[in-house]
């Protein structure tokens, strides 16, 4: 390995590389707006790593995604009260019709 052998460490055991043809693993991990760069010695040690829960989210009050549950509410909302009114009015027009 080059210059940066001393930087890498196993994110579970913190092991170094000891030979140069060793094989890590080298994982990017997103967790809210906060990159995580993880080299694990095994793919067992990335198993484990995987298997607990993900650091928290600094400075958020929720890592939820909008589904957009509001947006569609409105639309579905909108088009049944111009339905109803449309039909009021089709019903008005006709009485006043039979009417006059």
């Amino acid at each position: 390995m080059e210059d940066t052998e001393t930087e890498l460490r196993c994110a579970l055991c913190e092991r170094t590389p000891e030979k140069e043809d060793e094989n890590w693993l080298d994982v990017d991990v997103r967790v809210g707006e906060d990159d995580y760069y993880l080299w694990f010695c095994s793919q067992d040690h990335a198993a484990e790593w995987f298997s607990r829960p993900l650091p928290p989210v600094e400075g958020a009050e929720s890592a939820a995604v909008d589904s957009g549950d509001g947006v569609l509410f409105g639309i579905v909302f909108t088009t049944m009260l111009l339905a109803v009114l449309g039909l009021i009015g089709i019903g008005i027009c006709t009485v006043v019709g039979w009417l006059f």
